[in-house]
């Protein structure tokens, strides 16, 4: 990094998570290289390589092509951080490029799309371009737990999920927002939380080209709630409607059963009361304990620090 370009090419920094995907990512600089020459532009590829350096791919196309460089973190941080780490790793750095790309590394994310991403920030017409999901090639029983992963998301925001870790910006606007603790909950969260010059642009998803997704179905569901992290003023409003609302009922059905007992001679079943107390009781501890698990986790990772170094 650092090169002199061109005033009329583009200077595009492209961010990938990687663990052990040296060979996808090979295939991925070649093809985001061919599909930016349309557009003139000149890019640089930084990997933050989980795998720590012992993947030896990643290590060998880092060591044949300049443009491609290695942040190695001092411990696993898995693809959400690792994506944060990388760009603070070059923060200084970032305003040089003229777009900085978060994408993955498996092949999902298409590089053909990197131009459509682009454009719109370099006419400088939004801060902000996601790519929006589209149609999906996985395995149905994955595809069950990204439902269920969704819906999760849903019930606790009431927002679908359209976006991923696929999206660019200028690279001062990342020098700008990357510092700030938001992004230490989940990245791909994080994303999709920003408001105001932002734009949704349809993009569909590839098959994973190279092993199989590590994302079982609890590891979903655990990503579904780290998702939903940057949305916990959002959850935390809707817990509290509903809490109210179970709140109200749960006073009702407990006074009409003590008006129908000391007013009437209406029979009233046993269960009844049981019920009234209990089905009041499960919702208000789920929804506190639920809201407090998100804020505590949100606390305890807002302020967290991940290090690594860049290869030269």
């Amino acid at each position: 990094m650092g090169t002199v370009k061109s005033p009329l090419v583009s200077r595009i920094l492209v961010v990938l998570p990687s663990l052990n995907e040296g060979v996808t990512i090979s295939a991925l600089v070649t093809e985001a290289t061919e599909a930016c020459s349309s557009i003139n532009a000149e890019l640089e590829f930084l990997v933050a390589d989980d795998s720590q350096g012992s993947d030896q791919t990643l290590n060998e196309l880092a060591a044949r092509d300049s443009r491609v460089r290695l942040f190695i973190p001092t411990s696993r941080l898995g693809h959400q951080r690792g994506l944060t780490a990388a760009l603070r790793s070059v923060r200084e750095e970032l305003p040089e490029f003229d777009v900085v790309i978060t994408m993955d590394a498996d092949g999902e994310d298409r590089p053909q799309d990197i131009p459509r991403l682009v454009q719109p920030v370099l006419t400088q017409s939004v801060d902000l371009a996601r790519a929006k999901r589209g149609k999906r090639d996985v395995h149905q029983s994955f595809n069950l737990g990204y439902l269920t992963y969704r819906a999760l998301f849903r019930t606790l925001t009431g927002m679908k999920i359209t976006s991923g870790n696929f999206a660019a910006a200028r690279g001062s606007w990342w020098h700008a927002e990357i510092q700030s603790n938001i992004w230490n909950l989940t990245f791909s969260g994080t994303l999709a939380s920003i408001t105001g010059r932002v734009v949704d642009i349809p993009c569909d998803r590839d098959a994973r080209r190279e092993g199989k997704s590590r994302m079982n179905f609890s590891a979903l569901i655990g990503y579904g709630l780290m998702f939903a992290l940057p949305f916990s003023l959002k959850i935390a409003v809707r817990a509290a409607v509903v809490t109210a609302v179970a709140s109200v009922l749960a006073v009702v059905m407990i006074l009409t059963v003590v008006a129908l007992r000391l007013f009437t001679e209406t029979s009233t079943p046993g269960w009844t009361t049981t019920v009234a107390f209990g089905a009041a009781g499960v919702v208000l501890i789920a929804f506190v304990a639920l809201t407090s698990a998100l804020v505590l986790y949100a606390s305890t990772n807002a302020a967290r620090s991940d290090s690594g170094r860049i290869t030269d």
